[in-house]
């Protein structure tokens, strides 16, 4: 078989089965076995820039969560074909699906923001990096990474804050553990920092819940109202 990536045609919103336009120098050779292996999303691979079996992924930091979930297209996953073939298959290629990235599974409680107020934007920052440019080994799903980032900005658009100061979603992160995590969270009042200054163990292909209480936790930087 020849090494190439192709992708996948347009997939619908729900969906179990990948079509792949294969290239034509595509070609089996009696004598080898061949497994197939997928990425998703295609926006997270550079294609240009791979070297088969070792591809170049981004893990997103800039990503638009909604409520009680995750940017689909911050969530990298990969997957192998549960066999190996000597022959084109025919058929569809079952493939088994798994996610090399952790779950950070955030909820902000009680932040004391007024009703009129919105969130500007939601900054994270660990003293670890948690995304970026990354490698990953097609053959194993190692993920390593080559330029990544301490730092994720969450676009607040598709996110809720309810009555009570409480917001809750999750940001795909490389694996690992992180010496530290900061929260903050930018309205026009100023900026609402939270820091959890210990070890955190976020694992691959779990959530990985940390729950931050904003109570009594004043804006930094913003104008008070009452003293203009």
């Amino acid at each position: 078989w020849a090494s190439s990536l192709s992708n996948s045609e347009p997939l619908a919103g729900d969906c179990e089965l990948a079509e792949f336009t294969v290239p034509v120098e595509l070609t089996a050779s009696i004598s080898s076995k061949t497994r197939f292996y997928a990425v998703y999303p295609v926006s997270a691979v550079d294609a240009a820039s791979s070297t088969i079996p070792v591809i170049n992924v981004t893990v997103p930091t800039v990503q638009s969560p909604s409520d009680g979930n995750f940017d689909k297209d911050a969530d990298l996953m990969w997957a192998y074909s549960e066999k190996t073939y000597s022959v084109i298959p025919e058929e569809s290629v079952p493939l088994i699906w798994d996610r090399p990235l952790a779950h950070l599974d955030l909820s902000i409680k009680s932040l004391g923001i007024s009703t009129e107020e919105s969130i500007e934007s939601i900054i994270i920052s660990s003293g670890s990096k948690i995304a970026g440019k990354c490698k990953l080994e097609l053959q194993s799903g190692k993920l390593s990474i080559s330029e990544g980032s301490t730092g994720i900005s969450i676009d607040p658009s598709n996110l809720t804050i309810s009555s009570s100061g409480d917001l809750h979603f999750i940001v795909p992160v490389i694996a690992g553990n992180i010496s530290s995590l900061t929260v903050d969270i930018n309205t026009p009042s100023g900026c609402y920092k939270k820091n959890v200054n210990s070890t955190l163990a976020l694992l691959a292909n779990r959530r990985n819940t940390v729950t931050l209480d904003f109570s009594g936790v004043e804006p930094v930087g913003g104008v008070d109202p009452a003293k203009e």
